[in-house]
């Protein structure tokens, strides 16, 4: 079982990836989390010794087959809970990071299929190459929008804020 911070750094990759960062390097992955490149290096080795990540040389990362499927059901996880609070609850969706971290790992697979279905997104599908691509009621905008934030400042692709990582 992969502890909080290991899930934030498998979904920081996998945001990145989605934010077409290709490679992502440890560099991008240290500044969208606001953790130090040491910590990085540490979390690098646990998620390679886990079979998780792969570590290529100058610091360009890469999710396993098991990372992935790990990464996806955070993500997952993340965007259900994240668009439960901004459609539902008509919160700001800037100033939820932090709470929706926090919930993703505290909630049970069933109460987020629940929300889902509150919030009309098709349930997890760990065969499907993008999060949602099974379900044509899915609408990749919403999760286009949700996402814009998500891209660190300075990674190379947009100046967007990044969340910090809670360990």
């Amino acid at each position: 079982m992969l502890t909080q911070a290991e899930e934030n750094y498998l979904r920081g990759v996998f945001f990145l990836q989605k934010a077409g960062h290709h490679p992502v390097r440890a560099q991008a992955l240290a500044k969208y989390l606001h953790v130090r490149a040491g910590s990085v290096s540490e979390m690098v080795r646990r998620l390679a010794k886990a079979g998780m990540l792969s570590h290529e040389r100058y610091g360009t990362l890469a999710l396993t087959k098991d990372g992935e499927q790990q990464a996806r059901m955070v993500a997952y996880k993340y965007m259900v809970i994240a668009l439960f609070l901004t459609e539902t609850l008509g919160r700001d969706a800037n100033g939820i990071h932090q709470e929706v971290c926090e919930l993703e790992h505290t909630f049970s697979a069933e109460t987020v299929m629940r929300l889902a279905d509150l919030v009309k997104i098709p349930h997890y599908c760990p065969q499907c190459d993008s999060l949602l691509q099974c379900d044509t009621t899915w609408s990749q905008e919403r999760v286009k929008k949700l996402m814009k934030g998500l891209v660190p400042s300075g990674a190379g692709r947009n100046s967007a804020p990044s969340p910090k990582a809670h360990q």
